[in-house]
């Protein structure tokens, strides 16, 4: 089941300057190489509510019957996941992973949060019906995120899923005609949803990422191609996935070794986690496989292949996504001197659209509320902060080269590289404020 990602960084405390997501923080650039060990890179998710941060506690039933009514009222179904940090995983890799490897369908959305972290996603399949109107329900949640109401977002979340799958309008969305600097109220009925769309699609930690999972294979995709073959086929293709992932498996075991011995134990944890997880889950097919062997009706053998090809899938895919990434590391490692050089490079020319954002800036203010630009209003000061800290980075993966410590020197790069990413990506946010302020103002007449 592919599945779209809406994410966000969480808003920090008023009191705290937000310069930075994902594995870049202000404590270092070298902290990349200092993941926990021991958190999870996913879940397999059961329950509609998982609280492993004990944020909920007390409010259990009160998110469950918004979630109640979420599934009453519509096809959704929202489950929610609250957890103290990502394990270092890609805070959209952590949401969709979760989502598949939960079996989660078309209907269902998948919202996680990262307390300690501060970043949320909304994982949701691309075929959801609600999917061009997923920027309202993000606008929403982050409301109750920036005020740590955990409860709240979740509830939050289920009410304005309801809105935009009924057609309900959004109560308490500013109706704000954007065209109208003054803050008249807007011409037309259902302005308001139109404004709090927009306003989505700015803001910078309510994007929709709208970034496809093909590269993971899913099981629906299996699910799907199973149902129009021959059980002996498709028992016959079940077999032969498992003896290829098994041999998957002895790979990926020698490339764990061969990354240990190069990289250190913190930098391949996650790998060490995601092999383990895989072993389970290979470790359920073959008891599956087995059950097979005997007498079984053909709906349970159509079950229990179809089931084999899913696990086989997921466990090939998120293996060779592991590997995949070490290569990069090894490329990296040997290109560290030409890599740290146009890092410098590319944040040198990221430095001049910073100056050219504030203008743009200061011209939208001329003529939108203030409202409609919050969250883009702080986005050149981020980047400058961000900026100042690839530039100290860079330098000191120089210092680590001068050591012939190219391990460190990769580690500078590599959350340089995803320093410099979000820089594009706020300034990028800044860019389409304007035009798509405009769009809203004509979509706003013609409503």
């Amino acid at each position: 089941m592919p599945h779209l990602t809406v994410s966000s960084p969480l808003p920090a405390p008023a009191a705290v300057v937000r310069v930075a997501v994902a594995v870049v923080a202000l404590l270092g650039f070298a902290a990349v190489l200092a993941l926990p060990a021991a958190a999870e890179p996913s879940l397999v998710v059961r329950e509609e509510i998982t609280d492993r941060a004990g944020v909920l506690t007390g409010r259990e039933a009160e998110v469950q019957d918004a979630l109640d009514q979420l599934s009453d009222q519509t096809p959704l179904q929202l489950f929610v996941v609250f957890v103290d940090d990502f394990a270092g995983s890609a805070p959209e890799d952590w949401a969709d992973t979760t989502a598949i490897d939960s079996g989660l369908g078309v209907d269902d959305l998948l919202l996680a949060v990262a307390v300690e972290d501060r970043m949320y996603y909304l994982s949701a399949d691309p075929d959801v019906a609600v999917y061009d109107r997923l920027g309202t329900v993000t606008a929403a949640v982050e409301s109750q995120l920036r005020a740590e109401d955990w409860a709240g977002a979740a509830i939050t979340g289920a009410q304005t899923l309801i809105e935009v799958a009924t057609g309900a309008t959004q109560p308490g969305v500013d109706v704000t005609d954007p065209q109208d600097p003054a803050g008249a109220p807007a011409r037309g009925g259902g302005g308001g949803l139109l404004v709090l769309l927009v306003v989505g699609v700015v803001v910078i930690g309510g994007v929709l990422a709208a970034r496809s999972l093909s590269r993971k294979p899913s099981g629906g995709q299996a699910a799907g191609a199973a149902q129009g073959e021959p059980t002996p086929v498709l028992r016959q293709r079940a077999g032969s996935a498992l003896v290829a992932v098994d041999d998957v498996l002895r790979s990926a075991d020698q490339e764990l070794g061969f990354a240990q011995a190069q990289f250190g134990a913190d930098v391949t944890a996650e790998f060490e986690q995601t092999l383990v997880w895989a072993r389970e889950q290979v470790t359920e097919a073959f008891h599956l496989n087995q059950e097979l062997e005997d007498s079984t009706p053909e709906p349970q053998v159509r079950e229990h292949s179809s089931r084999i090809l899913q696990v086989c899938e997921q466990v090939t895919g998120r293996l060779q996504e592991q590997t995949a990434r070490f290569d990069e590391l090894r490329d990296l490692q040997a290109r560290a001197p030409e890599a740290l050089d146009q890092l410098q490079e590319r944040a040198r020319s990221l430095d001049g659209r910073v100056e050219q954002a504030r203008v743009v800036l200061e011209q939208l203010q001329r003529r939108y509320p203030a409202g409609s630009l919050a969250s883009v209003g702080q986005n050149p000061d981020q980047v400058r902060a961000l900026l100042e800290e690839v530039h100290a980075g860079v330098g000191q993966g120089r210092e680590a080269l001068g050591r012939e410590d190219r391990g460190t020197a990769v580690a500078y790069a590599r959350a340089a590289e995803s320093a410099l990413d979000q820089c594009t990506t706020l300034l990028d946010a800044v860019d389409r404020a304007g035009p798509a302020l405009a769009e809203a103002g004509q979509r706003l007449d013609a409503a």
